[in-house]
């Protein structure tokens, strides 16, 4: 009996030893479960920390490339417009000039400093765009009389390099088109595309400015009935309309590797300006970023050789 007995404890302690180490080895692999996961997110947040260190250093570089760059084209780009007045304004002082030779140089210098402010704006647009400091005032505007009147502006700025630029878009008093966009930022970005239109256009060329309606289809494959001919409702309702504004130049066309370049800030491209003028590689990049800016996009068509065609899209007016 007593060995009986014996053995019932010896059973129950067995068991409680069994299930104590059981216990223990739950627990411990809890533990280490629970370990492991804080492992997984130490390491996640220390990636994660080097990786926003990584985006840190590499802003820090492309800032200070930047301010490289900025450095450069105050110290050589400005430096000819503003020693240019300064001679000009020697000039002035000989005693026997005509009046005629008065003007003359008056407008030379008047050209030069035109030019050393035109590069001042365009740099301090670049920095300001570089560090955040513009943003969109998005409202509704009407197209037509802000690109007629900078159509009609660079009309009499091209005349020089005999250049006729021709409207083949609707006049402001024929038509209506409005659409979705900060009204300065639209302003400057037309400014800019037209402005290189006329630069890199040789003497006597044309240039042609259009005005499109696109219509971007937001549906997916699914959407499509089987014989693929009609849209069914729910796709007709998710396309959007969406405005281009397309300038056609007849200059010496882009290469294919300056294209994958051409919108990118300081980028000089194997063109050059056909009358002389002053190209700081500024003007597409901030229109680039100022077209985003307003939810819309910029690009250029061309093949060296055949001109080249830049397209400025914009949300239309919802309907």
């Amino acid at each position: 009996m007593d060995h009986f007995i014996i053995g019932i404890l010896l059973l129950i302690l067995t068991a409680l030893i069994i299930t104590m180490l059981v216990f223990m080895v739950f627990t411990s692999r809890k533990k280490i479960q629970t370990l492991e996961v804080q492992l997984s997110e130490a390491n996640t947040a220390r990636k994660d920390a080097e990786d926003k260190a990584l985006q840190t250093q590499r802003k820090l570089a492309e800032a200070e490339q930047f301010r490289f760059q900025m450095l450069n084209i105050a110290a050589h780009d400005l430096k000819n417009p503003l020693v240019a007045v300064v001679n000009f304004g020697e000039l002035l002082n000989e005693p026997d000039l005509t009046p005629n030779e008065r003007y003359v140089i008056l407008t030379q210098a008047t050209g030069m400093a035109e030019r050393a402010l035109t590069l001042i704006n365009a740099l301090l647009e670049a920095h300001q765009l570089d560090v955040g400091q513009i943003r969109a005032e998005i409202s509704i505007v009407s197209l037509l009389p802000i690109l007629h009147h900078i159509v009609l502006r660079y009309r009499t700025l091209a005349k020089y390099k005999s250049i006729i630029i021709f409207n083949e878009y609707p006049l402001p008093s024929n038509a209506e088109i409005r659409v979705k966009a900060d009204e300065t930022m639209l302003k400057q970005v037309i400014d800019y595309i037209l402005s290189n239109a006329v630069k890199f256009t040789g003497f006597n060329k044309n240039i042609f400015v259009n005005v499109e309606i696109a219509e971007t289809e937001r549906f997916q494959e699914s959407a499509l009935p089987s014989n693929r001919q009609t849209l069914s409702t729910t796709a007709r309702k998710a396309s959007t309309h969406r405005v281009r504004i397309v300038v056609k130049d007849e200059g010496p066309g882009i290469s294919k590797n300056d294209l994958s370049e051409m919108f990118g800030m300081f980028t000089k491209l194997t063109a050059r300006p056909t009358g002389g003028e002053n190209s700081i590689g500024v003007g597409l990049s901030i229109a680039k970023r100022l077209t985003e800016t307003m939810n819309g996009r910029v690009w250029c068509e061309s093949d060296l050789g055949s001109g080249s065609t830049f397209i400025i899209e914009l949300p239309l007016e919802d309907a």
